[in-house]
């Protein structure tokens, strides 16, 4: 991307920066501050992008729609990201912030799923990994093909509406969650989904969100890592 533009120096892109583009390797020089702008407009030509150690600020769930991209890459001298596996995260506390299509596992330095870090993946399983301990809200907001997850008994907190899904009336897709341990932990949240059913921002009480996760979530308790796999393999049988 071009250091100045009709004379004045570019130090971030805001929303819609970058439409209709045909870019298939992006690279943001070391004078970019902040990305905040809406990658996923448009952008399925997108294979590999560079972001340099300027960097002070990477909007959470930057890969929301380049359903192609291989390589996710950050400057090693960034003071404040890092990538891994494809992936974007924090090097203060290790918060996973965006992943993209070309990820094959969460990294194993992750301590945090951010909030909208899965944004819109075609995930269909994943594992989180044992070296973390939180995972926030919408952590995997419109992932619709998402159907198994394992969770290690080692997560301490789980925030509410991890798994958010605006058509679930329309896809009668339910999620089987294989957790590790044999009882909800103080800190998980009771209310891990939910839908735009009702409209969104409207008001809902706990009954609605109980039945919404008694139709869409199963849990299975006292899990093992085999039974995930099991579950898997039973479903591409």
């Amino acid at each position: 991307m071009p250091q100045v533009i009709d004379g004045y120096k570019v130090t971030g892109f805001t929303e819609d920066a970058i439409i209709n583009s045909q870019i298939s390797t992006l690279v943001l020089s070391d004078n970019i501050k902040f990305v905040d702008f809406d990658m996923y407009y448009e952008f399925s030509s997108l294979k590999s992008i560079f972001i340099g150690s300027g960097a002070q600020r990477i909007m959470d769930g930057l890969f929301f729609n380049c359903p192609n991209l291989e390589q996710v890459t950050v400057n090693v001298q960034n003071p404040n990201y890092y990538s891994e596996n494809n992936c974007i995260l924090t090097k203060e506390d290790n918060v996973l912030i965006a992943s993209s299509v070309a990820m094959d596992s969460i990294p194993r330095s992750a301590k945090i799923i951010g909030g909208n870090s899965f944004l819109n993946l075609p995930i269909e399983t994943v594992v989180i990994p044992d070296g973390v301990d939180e995972i926030r809200d919408l952590a995997f907001q419109h992932c619709n093909k998402l159907y198994a997850v394992f969770i290690p008994d080692n997560v301490v907190t789980i925030y509410d509406r991890i798994f958010l899904d605006p058509r679930a009336e329309e896809t009668k897709s339910h999620i089987t969650v294989f957790c590790e341990a044999k009882n909800k932990p103080a800190d998980w949240d009771d209310k891990w989904y939910y839908a735009f059913s009702r409209g969104y921002g409207d008001e809902h009480d706990d009954a609605y969100y109980k039945e919404l996760n008694d139709k869409y979530v199963r849990i299975h308790w006292g899990a093992t890592i085999e039974d995930y796999y099991d579950f898997i393999n039973s479903n591409q049988n």
